[in-house]
């Protein structure tokens, strides 16, 4: 007979075990946590990737340039290219006239990257290209090992 007391019983009311019953518990009040605080926190914009409040507004008051960079990169030098790639990501996103600036590795060859640009104007785009950390970790740093490179602008439509 199956009394409070035993075993089975505390398995199907309380879950496998003892030490599983907190996580019962916790796991649900967390997502209820969670779910509640999405309704009433407003949607957090990503920085670096999109500026502030350029949803919905037209391309008028937020003009931009992109530059798409696709590069397919040696073997054997990971660990000094995504270094070096940190430290010019960093740099660049410090840039007045930089408004996004995203190295992405590829999921199906880990030796091709995408480097996503957005500035202001033209004259940002070039300030960056003059700056000292572009030199020193572009120049200087990751394009002494790339196998391919195809770059391309784009204006907003």
């Amino acid at each position: 007979m199956i009394t409070p007391g035993t075993t089975i019983f505390r398995r199907l009311l309380w879950g496998v075990t003892t030490t599983d019953r907190t996580t019962f518990l916790i796991v649900p009040f967390a997502a209820l946590i969670v779910a509640a605080a999405a309704s009433i926190i407003p949607a957090l914009e990503l920085p670096g990737l999109i500026p502030p409040g350029l949803c919905g507004r037209n391309r008028e008051e937020v003009p931009m340039l992109v530059l798409a960079v696709h590069l397919t990169m040696r073997a054997d030098n990971e660990n000094e290219i995504t270094e070096t790639f940190h430290k010019l990501q960093a740099g660049s996103r410090t840039e007045p006239g930089c408004i996004g600036y995203v190295v992405q590795r590829s999921r199906e060859n880990p030796l091709r990257y995408l480097v996503y640009e957005q500035y202001k104007d033209e004259s940002a785009l070039q300030a960056h290209r003059d700056s000292p950390h572009f030199k020193q970790y572009a120049i200087d740093g990751v394009f002494r090992f790339v196998e391919q490179r195809q770059a391309e602008l784009f204006d907003p439509i």
